[in-house]
């Protein structure tokens, strides 16, 4: 069982030894033998309770110590476990000490270890050191995002008076939090900005904290001013938040909305299964998407539900082939040829059996036909010996396809 060091192995208090294990330090310790840089080999709690019974001197001489240690990971590490304890403590003191020091790389990590650990009650103070900084491009994700949680006015002070660059990102996050808890103050703030701070990435993050506060008044503002293009964001990021709540609240809403409009909000949940992400996944499933959509007006899911069709998860493959054929004929026809249409050429095989399950022959041969428009040669033989399907699936498919 893995055990963290004692306070005689690696221990940076020396002095301590067992009364500091049962009672914390006490004023008999000698602060000028910590060996402070090994602060992070110990017990979190034996850290916290060792530099919280510190006095300012002692704190003071392990910075200056801190500092002047050789550059390497023992500094790094020494630097990173006392800002970030500290910080817990006292940000203030904290954030002080790292102002003092003169040299640019141990000064930035202790600023970065501080910002990173600092208790949300005590974020004004990384403003404060924000503002000491004095620099034009500094990072405000994280205070921002922490800060306007609990304290959105007092962020919002902060932004409208900070010298530095203030992304619209940093704006949009301070709105959604705000909207979040009072959606007129948020409004109110935003409307004495310039005009370049309420783009629809902000629009968006206010409309999604307002759906949060008000789901009713959010939706019913928003439906009014979805015909204005600018708000199209704003309306796909609330279509896809109120799909995550209800589904069938989103449909009302959706068919309450313009034409225009309706393939705004619909392409917003859609496109979450269908785009390619680099990293992480997208938020909803295809599954209950493709179920989703095929309760609205047809127009609003043909040419698209086939790719949706494609991200149903694949261990439930069976499920979506039963899903599909017990569907209406009309619409079983018509979500067969979207899904044909969508032929993934990584694994087609499913796509073109449904193809060919297509009741209409007419139907039937344009989605084939579709599937395979942009194949030639060896490209398209390859493509109907290798699918998969079997021999009489074969011969119907390239019969099909030698139709006009």
């Amino acid at each position: 069982m893995p055990r963290h060091p004692s306070v005689t192995d690696q221990n940076p208090f020396p002095e301590a030894d067992a009364k500091h294990k049962a009672t914390g330090p006490s004023e008999t310790t000698d602060y000028s033998r910590v060996i402070i840089e090994n602060l992070g080999q110990v017990a979190f709690d034996q850290a916290f309770n060792m530099l919280k019974s510190a006095p300012k001197e002692a704190l003071t001489a392990w910075t200056c110590r801190l500092e002047g240690l050789p550059v390497g990971p023992r500094r790094t590490a020494g630097i990173t476990a006392f800002f970030k304890t500290l910080a817990q403590i006292d940000a203030a003191t904290a954030i002080d000490l790292a102002l003092s020091m003169k040299r640019r790389e141990p000064r930035w990590n202790a600023i970065g270890s501080i910002s990173s650990a600092t208790p949300s009650a005590d974020l004004n103070q990384v403003a404060r050191m924000f503002i000491a900084l004095n620099e034009k491009k500094l990072s405000l994700t994280d205070l921002v995002t922490g800060w306007s949680r609990s304290d959105p006015a007092a962020t919002a002070r902060f932004l409208s008076n900070y010298s530095g660059d203030v992304d619209n990102r940093d704006v949009a996050q301070l709105m959604a939090n705000w909207a979040a808890l009072d959606p007129m103050a948020a409004t109110e703030w935003l409307t004495q900005r310039d005009s370049f701070r309420r783009d629809e990435t902000v629009c968006a993050a206010f409309y999604s904290g307002w759906l949060e506060h008000d789901r009713a008044a959010a939706l019913n503002d928003l439906r009014i001013r979805a015909g204005d293009t600018s708000f199209d964001k704003g309306l796909e990021h609330v279509s896809k938040d109120l799909f995550k709540l209800s589904q069938d609240e989103a449909r009302t809403f959706i068919l309450t909305l313009s034409p225009a409009a309706q393939k705004t909000a619909v392409g917003s949940i859609y496109s979450d299964v269908t785009s390619v992400y680099l990293s992480g996944a997208p938020d909803l499933q295809g599954d209950e998407v493709a179920k989703w959509l095929i309760t609205l007006p047809e127009n609003l899911w043909h040419e698209t539900i086939g790719e949706v069709l494609n991200r149903w998860p694949e261990e439930h493959v069976v499920e979506r082939n039963i899903w599909m054929d017990q569907l209406p004929p009309d619409k079983r026809d018509a979500v067969l040829a979207d899904y044909c249409r969508a032929v993934n050429w990584y694994m087609p095989t499913d796509n073109i059996r449904a193809g060919l399950k297509i009741r209409d022959p007419n139907l039937r041969r344009q989605a084939l036909h579709k599937a395979f428009e942009e194949m030639e040669g060896e490209q398209r033989r390859q493509a109907l010996t290798d699918t998969g399907l079997s021999p009489d699936e074969s011969r119907e498919l390239a019969k099909i396809l030698k139709q006009p």
